[in-house]
């Protein structure tokens, strides 16, 4: 690549380059300021230079860098550029500044955009990812603020209509919900809600680290269950390997369950053991369809087939 500036003409990331930068492995907290957002961007092209300087503080290292132009002749393609066209008009909030000249598609905007080559279950973590509390680090999960809400994602994709991608990823929304602390508790919340025609269990929306009062010897203290029905006072709390498996942990663990059983929750742990076995998860989600007085799903061969790829998917291992 060649270092160089763009001038007068502005640079927006799209696509892959888009959901690097909100999404990578970076140590910069990407957060959204909301004088960041602007409604349109003028001049955008495809340079034949690239600000790699510019880019490489943003995080953006690999090429074909992905860039966003208004009309076909910005287009350009070679081994450092691949633009991709999109004509005005653009929703409010598509656009954010992130160094001079240098724009980004917002988030979701971006997600719409690169939708279209991606599974249902990539997006589906996008969104989790999107509206979650963790980023990605060298050093493994931080915490962060999340980029955009479920409500402002529909928003956004509302108002986004008749545009490509705004269709699937607005649907796929409707099993989304706010607040996810880690990949591990979306993934689970992911195979719970699905339909069965997808894949999943079926099972009611959830909240995600919810605020709840619990009871500490006697009075009252606030927690935030990982997973919770709160119309059936039920929670499912995630005991991921890389968290709660030490020996800190179980003292506090088992510690915060004695104080949610006493507020009068049902209280079920499920593991990375029990995800990755058929058997044991579809014990814990009968435990609780049963809570809830839901009848147990009608597995079908197409419903075998379909939950053995998603749980593939999803869990990153061959599943037993």
């Amino acid at each position: 690549m060649v270092k160089g500036t763009i001038g007068d003409s502005n640079l927006v990331l799209c696509d892959a380059h888009g959901l690097a930068y909100w999404f990578g492995a970076q140590e910069v907290t990407r957060t959204i300021s909301p004088n960041a957002y602007v409604s349109t961007v003028e001049n955008m092209v495809a340079p034949s230079k690239l600000p790699v300087d510019v880019l490489e503080r943003l995080g953006v290292r690999s090429t074909p860098i992905h860039v966003l132009v208004d009309e076909h002749k910005r287009q350009r393609f070679s081994n450092q550029v691949l633009a991709h066209l999109w004509r005005p008009p653009y929703p409010e909030k598509t656009f954010v500044r992130i160094a001079p000249n240098v724009y980004v598609l917002s988030p979701i905007a971006c997600l719409m955009k690169a939708s279209l080559s991606m599974s249902d279950v990539s997006i589906l973590k996008c969104l989790y990812q999107l509206t979650g509390t963790y980023r990605y680090s060298k050093d493994g999960l931080r915490e962060r603020p999340p980029l955009m809400t479920v409500e402002e994602a529909k928003e956004y994709l509302d108002a986004a209509q008749g545009i490509r991608g705004a269709r699937k990823v607005r649907t796929l929304l409707n099993f989304v919900v706010d607040g996810a602390a880690s990949p591990e508790e979306a993934n689970v919340v992911i195979v719970l809600v699905l339909p069965g025609h997808m894949g999943g269990y079926g099972l009611p929306l959830p909240t995600m680290n919810e605020p709840v009062v619990a009871c500490k010897a006697g009075e009252q203290e606030e927690r935030r269950p990982d997973i919770l029905w709160k119309e059936f006072m039920l929670i499912v709390e995630y005991l991921g390997d890389e968290f709660h498996n030490r020996s800190d942990r179980f003292g506090l663990d088992a510690a915060r369950k004695a104080h949610l059983l006493e507020a009068g929750y049902t209280v079920l742990d499920l593991t990375r053991y029990q995800t990755l076995r058929k058997n044991e998860l579809e014990s814990v989600v009968a435990t609780i369809s049963k809570h809830m007085g839901l009848k147990p799903m009608r597995q079908t061969k197409e419903f075998q087939s379909k939950n053995a790829e998603l749980r593939q998917e999803l869990f990153g291992t061959k599943t037993v």
